[in-house]
């Protein structure tokens, strides 16, 4: 995290290794000021039997670029990575992930929840490499985007490769503006547009929030999505 007007830099590697029979769980969460850069990228290499659960949530800096590589190498070895952005003024995000499956039944999903509005862009990448002997691996990955403006950009380009005969393989991808019945709904409630868009939001992105191990965090969480949606251009 950075405040204030100071330009600010952010460059960092993260590496995990999750070894046999574990289980490993991290957060990340990157909050950085208006004026900031950041470039992360994550590794993990993924042993027999152990698990990886994973949410990386992206709220903050100018310009954000992120990668997540996962190398599921071990027989029944499990990736579950969770990510979660709100992007607003003139704010640019690309975002990278692929998860590699080599072990026999290696298994992987990933869910990413997102929002944009004013005149953000973003770019998200999603590949999902079925490896020669990854039999009867499992991979899956989703996105969902919630448009806040016509104005915001957002693409999404999953992908696909398979090495190996049996196997499962499966991406989807959602982006969309707000409901306007359900928005009509809210208001006619007493909400104003705003508070009713917040709410919106917020519902969608519960998924991975539900997820996040410390109340405080969520407290934390909720607090700069609605800082990030009434903040903007205007």
């Amino acid at each position: 995290s950075s405040e204030g007007t100071d330009a600010t830099f952010h460059n960092g590697v993260t590496k995990i290794f999750a070894l046999e029979n574990s289980t490993v769980n991290v957060v990340k969460i990157q909050r950085m000021g208006d004026v900031a850069a950041n470039y992360d990228s994550t590794i993990s290499f993924v042993k027999n039997n152990a698990k990886l659960n994973m949410i990386q949530l992206e709220l903050g800096s100018a310009i954000s670029a992120t990668s997540n590589t996962v190398n599921l190498l071990g027989k029944s070895s499990e990736a579950d990575l969770n990510a979660l952005y709100i992007l607003n003024k003139t704010r640019k995000m690309d975002m990278s992930y692929r998860m590699n499956h080599y072990g026999e039944r290696a298994q992987s999903n990933f869910l990413a929840c997102g929002a944009m509005k004013d005149k953000s862009k973003k770019v998200f990448r999603g590949d999902l490499y079925f490896m020669q002997g990854a039999r009867k691996a499992k991979g899956g990955e989703s996105e969902f985007v919630v448009m806040l403006s016509p104005d915001a950009k957002a693409d999404s380009i999953p992908a696909l490769f398979c090495y190996e005969d049996d196997v499962q393989g499966q991406h989807a991808a959602s982006i969309g503006q707000i409901d306007d019945r359900k928005l009509y709904y809210l208001m006619s409630r007493g909400l104003d547009e705003l508070e009713a868009k917040k709410i919106m939001v917020e519902a969608s992105f519960q998924p991975v929030i539900d997820k996040l191990p410390v109340e405080s965090l969520k407290e934390i969480i909720s607090k700069e999505i609605a800082r990030r949606i009434e903040d903007g251009d205007e």
